[in-house]
């Protein structure tokens, strides 16, 4: 074996354990890396029939009690009174009720959950819309006791059910984690740059 092809052999076992490690690094890195989960509920007590759909963003695995980064509503039913959608419920000035948040994730998928948002928030133009967003929560409307509801306009027009946690279904989300792709494109550059020289 000449000493240039001992060169480029030893080159090519770096660049090997190099992409080894990388790959590894990255997906010890992205199991640590918060979680999206896409929820949905339908009507079966309001007035608004249709469906009220959105996505669950910055849970953790296997942690109990948690609070997400950001709970948006990207789609519901017409005639609820909302402003345009996507909305983050998180970021909304609340101006009066409460809101509280618990969730639980096991294995990747959510165990338990409990979310009560009631008050008045500036949306868009609007200066005191009412809302009232609930995920296996007690709430009484003017269409009785609910469980999972989304309302804008203090329960005149209003999309949810009394299904407790059976009336609202989730799913992971799968994001690549950008890092991890980073990390592999990188890892491929170096392999293709070593088999050159």
């Amino acid at each position: 074996m000449k000493i240039t092809e001992k060169v480029l052999s030893l080159k090519l076992y770096t660049a090997k354990i190099s992409c080894l490690f990388v790959l590894l690094f990255g997906v010890s890195f992205s199991a640590h890396s918060s979680l999206i989960f896409g929820f949905s509920f339908a009507n079966n007590e309001g007035n608004r029939d249709g469906v009220v759909s959105g996505r669950i963003i910055g849970l953790q695995d296997n942690l109990d009690n948690q609070q997400a980064l950001s709970i948006w509503v990207d789609s519901m039913p017409g005639g609820l009174g909302a402003p345009s959608q996507p909305i983050d419920l998180l970021t909304l000035n609340n101006t009066a009720g409460g809101f509280f948040q618990s969730f639980s994730v096991l294995g990747g998928q959510i165990t338990d959950f409990k979310v009560g948002l009631q008050g008045n928030f500036g949306l868009l133009d609007d200066s005191a819309t009412f809302v009232t967003f609930v995920l296996n929560q007690s709430y009484s409307s003017g269409f009785g006791t609910v469980s999972n509801a989304l309302t804008f306009d203090n329960s005149l027009n209003l999309t949810g059910n009394s299904l407790g946690v059976n009336g609202v279904s989730f799913e992971q989300v799968a994001v690549p984690e950008p890092t991890t792709l980073g990390l592999f494109g990188l890892a491929l550059l170096a392999m293709r740059r070593f088999r050159r020289s």
